[in-house]
């Protein structure tokens, strides 16, 4: 089992809880009324899962992830008639063949070490359309510039690198499943833009505690790319860049649908 980068600790999930199907699935939404079924591949605590049937509630949505721990909450928060949740790996998803009209992940990609692999099973199951969507880090921005957020980045980049992950996945993912015969692919480039000082304090207040407490430290300690005092200092970074007059920070998205048949 890989180690997931970001863990589920609290100062983790309380930006992966702030996810919905607008902000971090905007190119489905035109799909979304033609179809029955979904299958949410690496739910993590199923905003996403969940907001697809509050959105459309019409659709039967199941959320998968590997992590039985973050789905305790899930199943306990979001579990309705039409929202279900099961423990399983996106290697081998217990699922039968095509059985979901889209098969979606979420910011699953980037954290695997065999990415084309988990294409593949997402699309034994899917009826007719597979979709994924994966922040590319380096093409991630921010101001002003700050030492500490440059450091946080070259850090992550060198834990990704050292647990054989591609966090720069995002503009791969077209290429990648067109090699896999894809019959129709759409590309989209979508944001998650920080540019209010309520959202910046928002997001520098929770990676100032992610660089502390969240697998991240742990990998960083771990693989000697870090020291406690550094990442002290780095998590103070981020609160400073959240306070600073003018502060933005965005994350650039690559969103694919590809259709099967």
């Amino acid at each position: 089992m890989e180690t997931y980068i970001h863990g589920h600790q609290e100062s983790v999930l309380t930006i992966h809880r702030a996810r919905n199907v607008s902000n971090s699935a905007p190119y489905l939404l035109d799909l979304l009324d033609g179809i029955e079924s979904v299958l949410d591949v690496g739910c993590g605590p199923g905003s996403i899962t969940k907001d697809f049937v509050d959105s459309f509630p019409h659709l039967s949505v199941v959320g998968v992830d590997q992590d039985p721990t973050v789905l305790i909450n899930a199943k306990m928060e979001h579990s309705t008639k039409r929202v279900s949740f099961a423990v399983g790996s996106a290697y081998q998803l217990p699922c039968d063949d095509k059985s979901f009209d889209l098969v979606h992940a979420h910011q699953v990609l980037q954290h695997v070490k065999d990415p084309q692999r988990i294409v593949r099973e997402m699309m034994r199951v899917s009826r007719q359309y597979v979709a994924f969507a994966d922040a590319d880090y380096e093409a991630m921005f921010w101001w002003p510039l700050n030492d500490g957020l440059s450091r946080w980045m070259e850090i992550y980049q060198q834990i990704a690198k050292a647990n054989e992950v591609d966090p720069n996945i995002g503009r791969k993912l077209p290429e990648l499943i067109r090699s896999m015969g894809a019959v129709q692919v759409q590309v989209s480039t979508y944001a998650f833009a920080h540019t209010t000082q309520e959202q910046c304090i928002w997001w520098g207040d929770a990676w100032s505690e992610r660089v502390l407490t969240s697998n991240y430290a742990h990998e960083a300690i771990r693989l000697n790319l870090s020291t406690r005092q550094e990442l002290e200092e780095i998590s103070n970074s981020w609160k400073l860049w959240a306070r600073a007059q003018g502060a933005i920070f965005i994350v650039t998205n690559v969103g694919v649908l590809a259709t099967m048949t």
